[in-house]
């Protein structure tokens, strides 16, 4: 019998509810960080290339602003969804904390599929959105980022549609930017380069040798290619590692390997 799906949105809450106990969390802050503090949902009507209109689901969701303004992303993807949207912006909230920076917690989305959109329609679709969303983002509300389906040249777009309708120039209201705009240094690469140091790290932590590298040709494509890599450096560390180390431990001390386990979950 099939799994239901799991809602990112109570994953995130369960997981919340467990930290909090851990941590002895004050019920009152547990309570406010359960909830976003905003969920905006749009409609974007936009003009296809057929002449035909279609009208398309945006959200942006602020989870928490106490530390700063909202940081976070706008994917575009046909799955996304509004409690996928609030679970992301609330591990934003957590990821910014545990960073140390000054931002809270955001997210966004567009419900389409960005592989079947034109440059011309993908690009409607953007400065439609930042349209409809302008009266809670900012430099000092809300800062957008890339993420799945999107780019630095969606971001050159949400900025300038941004900078059209305050009628300055704002460069901090988004980053990934491309370089030219303000956008910076290894910002492409970023994603991918956190994955291959936490599986490094985790590696480590599992038993591996710390002489243990990945193969040449997948750090020359790590650097050519960085995070379209991810997937298959993944793939790597769990055929060539995690696995065995799995067996090796299954074998000598499950109890102990289960307590790392636990330990990087």
């Amino acid at each position: 019998m099939p799994h239901a799906p799991i809602n990112p949105y109570e994953s995130m809450q369960a997981s919340l509810r467990v930290a909090s106990e851990l941590y002895g969390l004050d019920d009152a802050l547990f309570k406010v960080f359960m909830a976003p503090t905003r969920s905006m949902i749009v409609s974007l009507p936009v003009l296809m290339d057929s002449g035909q209109w279609e009208v398309f689901t945006g959200y942006r969701v602020q989870h928490n602003l106490t530390r700063g303004p909202a940081k976070g992303g706008i994917r575009y993807d046909m799955n996304v969804t509004l409690d996928e949207v609030k679970a992301m912006a609330a591990w934003m909230t957590w990821k910014t904390a545990v960073v140390d920076v000054p931002f809270g917690g955001g997210k966004g989305g567009i419900v389409c599929d960005p592989n079947r959109l034109s440059m011309g329609e993908k690009e409607r679709l953007t400065r439609r959105y930042i349209a409809e969303i302008m009266d809670i983002i900012g430099p000092d509300r809300d800062v957008p980022a890339q993420d799945m389906g999107t780019d630095a040249q969606t971001m050159a777009w949400v900025l300038d549609t941004y900078n059209m309708h305050v009628r300055r120039t704002e460069n901090a209201v988004v980053t990934g930017k491309p370089l030219s705009l303000g956008g910076s240094l290894g910002r492409n690469e970023a994603t991918g380069r956190g994955v291959l140091i936490t599986a490094r790290e985790a590696a480590l932590l599992m038993g591996a040798p710390r002489s243990y590298k990945l193969s040449r040709s997948y750090n020359e494509s790590y650097n050519a290619m960085g995070d379209a890599v991810v997937v298959p450096v993944v793939k790597h560390l769990v055929d060539h590692l995690f696995v065995p180390l799995t067996h090796a431990a299954n074998a000598q001390d499950s109890s102990k390997f289960a307590a790392r386990i636990r330990l990087i979950a």
